[in-house]
């Protein structure tokens, strides 16, 4: 815009510079003439075909300097066209520029509440992993009681087997023993036939009592193996 003014400045003033020499030619003309020391009609014609072909210089140089002014014009009017579809340019990239820092800023805001979100979980994760490890010594305080209660119920076990082995010879002694006073009270009592039959009851009444008196003592020892034998499967289970 401001080449464009300057230029049509620069028009008018050779314009006006070219009509004020016109003036002045045309007025030094008519001075010239009405003089008392007028020139001959010859020496006027010429010199008035000079001025006018003066004249006519000037206008051909005129009309180019219009012509070049125009072009120049026409030039800076299209450098003004191209400068401001430029700045529209411009324009349109600083319009999106500040609708995508709008949204940067938006996206900011919504990412420092996501990292506000996501400390507040960390807080509580720590807290979890606090009260975790919390449970987890408890749980192996417990563990380490279940296992000195295991290793006691282990050695109660091996000591209760142990028990329940000699019972069980205990047992067997005992049935050993049952049979051999069976074996012996049959023999006394076929002894004690034979002597009723001789007339001898005296000595049977005596060794009779002797050996079925054992018989409740067997039966007690194998009662304690049995009641043993039951609380022993009964604390497995």
């Amino acid at each position: 815009m401001a080449t464009s003014k300057s230029s049509q400045t620069a028009c008018k003033v050779i314009v006006g510079f070219l009509a004020l020499w016109f003036i002045i030619s045309l007025v030094t003309i008519i001075v010239w003439a009405t003089s008392p020391d007028m020139k001959n009609a010859t020496q006027c014609r010429a010199e008035l075909r000079a001025t006018n072909e003066k004249l006519e210089g000037a206008k051909v140089m005129c009309e180019k300097d219009r012509k070049a002014m125009e072009e120049h014009l026409e030039t800076c009017w299209n450098n003004n066209t191209a400068l401001s579809q430029l700045v529209e340019g411009v324009k349109k990239n600083l319009r999106e520029t500040n609708a995508s820092l709008s949204d940067c800023r938006r996206e900011k805001v919504i990412l420092a509440g996501e990292i506000a979100a996501l400390q507040n979980l960390t807080e509580m994760l720590n807290s979890t992993v606090g009260n975790l490890s919390a449970e987890v010594l408890q749980l192996q305080e417990n563990v380490e009681g279940l296992e000195a209660n295991l290793t006691q119920t282990s050695h109660l076990m091996q000591s209760y087997e142990a028990l329940l082995v000699a019972a069980q010879n205990q047992q067997k002694a005992a049935e050993k023993q049952k049979i051999a006073c069976d074996v012996r009270n049959e023999h006394l009592d076929s002894q004690l036939s034979r002597c009723k039959v001789k007339g001898k009851g005296s000595s049977a009444q005596t060794v009779q009592p002797q050996c079925r008196g054992r018989a409740p003592l067997h039966r007690h020892r194998i009662d304690f193996i049995l009641r043993l034998s039951g609380l022993l499967g009964t604390y497995s289970s």
